[in-house]
């Protein structure tokens, strides 16, 4: 017999969920997952967002991380 878990999840560095949500990824990336067919979707998103900034170093204001948190 096997078992297929109605898990699916997405493990992003927060570095990397800010560029897919500024290049439109994230869109597809999450139509995706809802089309799969599983109920439980989840987003792991690892790191700090206050980290995402600029070439000085401090945060942005309006970082696309934040945004959807």
């Amino acid at each position: 017999m096997e078992y297929v878990l109605d898990y699916v999840l997405e493990r992003k560095r927060v570095d990397d969920m800010a560029g897919s949500i500024k290049s439109r990824r994230y869109d597809r990336q999450k139509f995706n997952m809802n089309m799969c067919g599983l109920c439980h979707l989840v987003y792991l998103v690892e790191g700090n967002p206050d980290t995402l900034g600029n070439e000085s170093g401090r945060p942005h204001p309006l970082s696309p991380i934040q945004h959807i948190l």
